[in-house]
């Protein structure tokens, strides 16, 4: 697939992520600051997209060990206290 392709597709397709909201006990929240686009200069919490065919389980150990260095383990782990929340971005009327 041809890079304008692949955007042409992006348009055209939903795209479904998996984000991590991680808590400390004192209610602070895990965000980092991002340095390239999409959100160049802006705050982020710890994601990424989901494979076809990934669980969204999978998907979620797969970010926390990318995104936070998690092992094997503690990924697993915390994907399997996961919640999952729906959300649709605003524009994207039958998608989500």
């Amino acid at each position: 697939m041809t890079q304008a392709e692949f955007h042409s597709a992006l348009q055209a397709l939903p795209l479904v992520s998996v984000d991590w909201v991680a808590v400390d006990v004192d209610g602070r929240v895990l965000t980092g600051w991002r340095e390239n686009a999409p959100a160049r200069h802006c705050w982020f919490t710890p994601g990424g997209r989901i494979r076809k065919g990934e669980p969204w389980q999978a998907a979620l150990a797969r970010v926390a060990a990318v995104e936070l260095g998690a092992d094997d383990a503690t990924a697993q782990a915390w994907a399997g206290r996961a919640r999952m929340m729906l959300l649709r971005r605003p524009g994207r009327a039958g998608r989500g």
